[in-house]
């Protein structure tokens, strides 16, 4: 588990912070205090229902906030651990990585959309290996 870390600004004071994922959990650390928070099968969207953990090819958002940035494009192949969407809460910046290889079939949300916590962001196809 590779922590990333943050500042973010609030009421005026600068924070520091780390925070990690794995599987269907994030762990933060915020001013030497840890707080690990699941993220279950309630925070799914009905349309991505049965996806949205590990090894699925949903890539669904971990917090509301911004699309910073996306990286790709419907049709694109990508690869497991690879950056697909960058997306800001409270100017904190947040990479959102495929869960698995595959294609790119479905963007939910462009630049500048907001994203409520749990909604489908992305979605890809999982390769076919024979």
């Amino acid at each position: 588990m590779n922590a990333e870390i943050f500042e973010l600004t609030f009421a005026d004071r600068l924070l520091r912070g780390s925070h990690a994922t794995t599987g269907e959990r994030v762990r933060l650390t915020l001013e030497g205090e840890t707080f690990t928070i699941g993220i279950g099968s309630e925070a799914r969207p009905a349309a991505a229902a049965g996806s949205g953990g590990a090894g699925s090819g949903a890539i669904l958002a971990p917090m509301p906030g911004v699309v910073a940035e996306v990286r790709v494009a419907p049709g694109d192949t990508v690869e497991a651990g690879q950056v697909v969407v960058v997306l800001e809460s409270m100017k904190l910046f947040t990479s959102l990585s495929a869960g698995i290889g595959g294609v790119v079939t479905d963007i939910a949300y462009q630049q500048g959309d907001t994203v409520q916590a749990g909604k489908r962001v992305l979605l890809i196809e999982p390769s076919s290996r024979s």
